[in-house]
């Protein structure tokens, strides 16, 4: 039996204001996580490879993260540079 609600669609302009949000919440995800670490004394290597590991660990089953490896890198490298 199908459900309406199981497949709903977005409009096209609704869609994208969506994506970019999205990708601004993980960044954000990202930059936390690395404070956290930062606060608890952990070195920056360390803080990029939990941080990759906890991106590839929740995008395992859908596909592509919507944030690179290198940007991960990048958001680190700001969180310890301060």
């Amino acid at each position: 039996m199908a459900f309406d609600w199981m497949h709903a669609t977005l409009p096209e302009h609704l869609h994208a204001r969506h994506v970019a949000a999205r990708e601004a919440m993980h960044r954000d995800e990202i930059r936390a996580r690395a404070a956290l670490l930062r606060r608890l004394g952990y070195p920056a290597d360390y803080a990029v490879h939990r941080c990759l590991g906890n991106l590839d660990w929740g995008f395992e089953l859908r596909g592509e993260p919507p944030v690179d490896r290198e940007a991960v890198h990048a958001l680190v490298e700001a969180v310890y540079s301060r």
